[in-house]
């Protein structure tokens, strides 16, 4: 049975109920500004939704169709939560890189919101400066090339990050993940999966996996064995490399 509609602390975690979210729902769309959450709200939120699904396979039909349905209805809260401050988020990039200075309050963002956050900021710097700065000088736009690979790579990365956690809330299908090199363990282990064993070469944010298993997050150098799959990603995009093992 859920709570009347609000978080409750337990053991120094959010704990996350229908109730909650749609009332989180309605707050962001009700008020300008970013409400603030808690730090480990997407962990919760992922916890939680792995709790609702996990009921499914223990009802009895009558149960487990009404389950469904109220699945439905958390997705679509999700969804909306997610596109709220979304938004909110695109706005508070163009304003700081418009003013060109540390005027916009950044406290209500989470980590992974953050990192998209500066991504953006990045982005509408490098374009700003290389563009229009350009423009007003009457000059031709000159992009550095690699700046802007540098810039683009770091704004996919963390987009791919915010997007994986969404996505993995709602609908559970992003790629798995492996675990943090520096001791955080995952909600679920990929015990079946083939592993490899990567160095990471750059940061990555804490993400979630398709099971709703929550890794991360990995600093440089941290050394971690991860699905192959996942792996093969990670050194794709040059955020790690492979150790051999003997």
């Amino acid at each position: 049975m859920e709570t009347q509609g609000q978080q409750r602390e337990q053991s120094g975690r959010i704990t996350v109920t229908y109730e909650a979210l749609f009332d989180l729902v309605v707050r962001e769309k009700s008020r300008d500004e970013l409400q603030a959450l808690s730090p480990n709200f997407f962990a919760d939120l992922a916890g939680y939704l792995s709790e609702k699904r996990s009921m499914l396979s223990v009802q009895s039909a009558e149960e487990k169709e009404r389950a469904s349905r109220q699945l439905q209805n958390i997705n679509r809260l999700i969804r909306e939560l997610y596109d709220r401050r979304e938004k909110k988020i695109i706005n508070m990039a163009l304003a700081r890189s418009r003013a060109a200075a540390d005027i916009i309050d950044t406290t209500a963002l989470l980590a992974e919101e953050r990192a998209m956050f500066e991504g953006l900021v990045s982005q509408l710097d490098l374009f700003r400066n290389a563009v229009l700065a350009s423009l007003l000088e009457a000059k031709a736009p000159n992009l550095n090339t690699e700046d802007k690979q540098a810039r683009a790579e770091a704004l996919a990365a963390a987009s791919r990050t915010i997007t994986s956690i969404a996505t993995s809330a709602i609908t559970g299908t992003n790629f798995p993940a492996g675990t943090s090199g520096s001791g955080n363990e995952s909600a679920a282990a990929a015990a079946t999966a083939a592993t490899r064993l990567i160095r990471f070469l750059h940061p990555v944010p804490r993400f979630v996996g398709k099971e709703l298993e929550v890794y991360g997050p990995f600093d440089q150098e941290d050394i971690a064995n991860l699905p192959k799959e996942i792996a093969e990603v990670l050194i794709t995009k040059g955020r790690a490399e492979e150790i051999a093992q003997a």
